[in-house]
């Protein structure tokens, strides 16, 4: 409605600035993490859609592999993160 977010609305929220992350109808610049946004898990940095992430995240589902601010399911082989190898199946970071 007129440009204005429900202060309830938490969610992802596209201008002409970016993609951004929204809580209670605030851009959230603390919220760095994946987020679901048109069907697919991204990066999200400091509330902003992070095209350029490319490295491991964390959900409530494990570690995955981010490549461009996007899950790479693709993925197999190693990534370093925290110092330490793992293996990647599928994206998911095996710990």
């Amino acid at each position: 409605k007129n440009g204005v977010l429900d202060r309830s609305y938490s969610g992802m929220v596209k201008n002409a600035y970016g993609v951004w992350y929204f809580k209670n109808g605030k851009l959230d610049k603390n919220y760095t993490g994946m987020y679901i946004y048109n069907g697919q898990w991204i990066y999200v940095n400091a509330g902003k859609y992070d095209t350029t992430y490319t490295g491991v995240a964390k959900n409530a589902y494990g570690y995955w592999y981010m490549k461009k601010g996007v899950l790479d399911r693709t993925y197999n082989g190693k990534v370093v993160y925290g110092g330490k190898t793992y293996t990647v199946t599928n994206g998911k970071v095996v710990m």
